[in-house]
């Protein structure tokens, strides 16, 4: 329902019907009174939820978020899709951040890097469909170890390639929302000064293979120095699950 005899022009702005007692909303974008869509479209701390408000806010990201006093405490709201939701906390601690920044990279590329919370916040975000969310497990292990800070790997960054200098090397691709290792070169833990060692001394090779490192080799030692024995000495046996960091 939408009413036409008040003559506000106002972007948000909120009135309450003489017989109906219901209250209307001004959304400019369309040049019309409709009914709100929430109780919260009324209150004086936000006002009305409009298409305008529900588009990109002026640093690139959807929705426009409002903060509520009540008592000591803040609540966050954020406009989408013309309704009042709560802001998630990724939101709020990304408050002010441009999803494009002003970095010399072309726009396809700079939502890929990631960004700190603001305030005392240890949260890592990256931009994902426009809006902001926490790094994911893969996500961190990239930042981690890769060798860029553009290390989002959401849904449309399939493909997408990051270089890993301490695994020797090599090359990981984003696939499905998860790093994995494109087999174009193989790891080996010496050469990074970061290989075990078994009770007998004897170091080992490892391979990487998704996110994580598997050992190689068939090992020779347990862990009280006597022998192991498979019956087969095939170094390009894997049979040992690594962590990848």
């Amino acid at each position: 329902m939408t009413h036409t005899a008040w003559n506000d022009t106002v972007d948000a702005a909120f009135r309450q019907g003489l017989a109906s007692k219901r209250y209307y909303v001004f959304d400019d974008l369309i040049n019309i009174w409709r009914l709100e869509n929430s109780p919260l479209d009324h209150d004086p701390a936000l006002n009305g939820c409009t298409e305008r408000r529900s588009n990109f806010d002026t640093t690139g990201v959807r929705g426009t978020l409002v903060h509520k006093k009540v008592g000591d405490d803040s609540l966050h709201y954020v406009c989408l899709n013309n309704l009042w939701r709560e802001a998630s906390t990724a939101r709020v601690e990304t408050e002010g951040v441009h999803c494009l920044s002003n970095v010399n990279v072309s726009y396809a590329d700079f939502p890929r890097y990631y960004v700190l919370g603001v305030g005392n916040s240890t949260t890592r975000y990256v931009c994902d469909a426009d809006t902001f969310r926490a790094l994911t497990e893969s996500e961190e292990w990239a930042r981690k170890y890769g060798d860029t800070p553009a290390i989002r790997c959401g849904s449309k960054d399939n493909g997408k390639l990051i270089n890993f200098p301490f695994y020797s090397g090599s090359i990981f691709a984003c696939r499905d929302g998860f790093y994995e290792w494109n087999g174009l070169v193989r790891y080996n833990y010496k050469s990074s000064n970061y290989f075990p060692t078994d009770s007998k001394g004897n170091t080992y090779d490892f391979v990487s293979v998704g996110t994580q490192i598997w050992l190689a080799q068939n090992l020779y030692a347990a862990e009280d120095g006597s022998n192991l024995y498979y019956g087969h000495d095939d170094p390009d046996s894997i049979i040992s699950l690594r962590p990848g960091y």
